[in-house]
């Protein structure tokens, strides 16, 4: 339903094809056609039917992801997330099994990052070297989700939203849980004599 010259990650150099197709989107550099906008849910009146047949869990079936979905449209919902209008698209696009296109190298560079910027003031995270693309188009064989890429967006969406902790704040949270624990327990035998 959309395409992207957008591409989070560099594609791995083995993978032949020059675009994968996408349950997410990036509004950085796309486009769409009338025929799909026309689809677009912006006061998201189709929300309670899309909850109802737990689309997301089938889309996203990662507790964490799909609790990260939930949390967005909430926000949107009770007005904390007042001037999106992106993630309503992409969840009309979902509703109507609509993929996306990404490109396996960025053709579009975003400038939009910083203490300027409208929305994202944090340093982009994601690849955005200015590349181009191999012509011909080598297309894919089969018009299918690619899954691993979907799950490498929406892991790097939930760590850095702190939905997920990296290996090493993990391993530092456990390793300090264990000891806290440890000293804790000194503590209480000594005052315990």
């Amino acid at each position: 339903m959309m395409i992207s010259g957008y591409c989070f990650f560099d594609t791995p150099s083995h993978r032949s094809d020059s675009y994968y197709f996408s349950y997410l989107a990036s509004t950085w550099g796309w486009a769409t056609w009338r025929r799909a906008w026309r689809l677009n849910d912006p006061f998201l009146d189709n929300w309670s039917i899309i909850s109802e047949s737990k689309l997301i869990e089938k889309l996203f079936p990662e507790k964490v992801h799909s609790k990260y979905w939930y949390d967005v449209f909430a926000r949107i919902l009770d007005g904390r997330l007042s001037d999106a209008w992106d993630y309503q698209w992409q969840l009309a696009c979902w509703a109507n099994s609509g993929y996306r296109i990404f490109p396996k190298v960025n053709l579009i560079k975003n400038i939009g990052h910083g203490a300027d910027a409208t929305h994202t003031f944090s340093p982009n995270i994601y690849s955005n070297e200015l590349k181009t693309i191999e012509l011909p188009l080598n297309s894919p064989q089969i018009m299918t989700r690619s899954y691993d890429s979907d799950r490498q967006i929406m892991n790097s969406f939930c760590l850095a939203e702190g939905y997920l902790l990296s290996d090493f704040q993990s391993n530092f949270f456990r390793h300090g849980i264990s000891l806290l624990k440890h000293y804790l327990r000194r503590i209480y035998y000594r005052l315990k004599r």
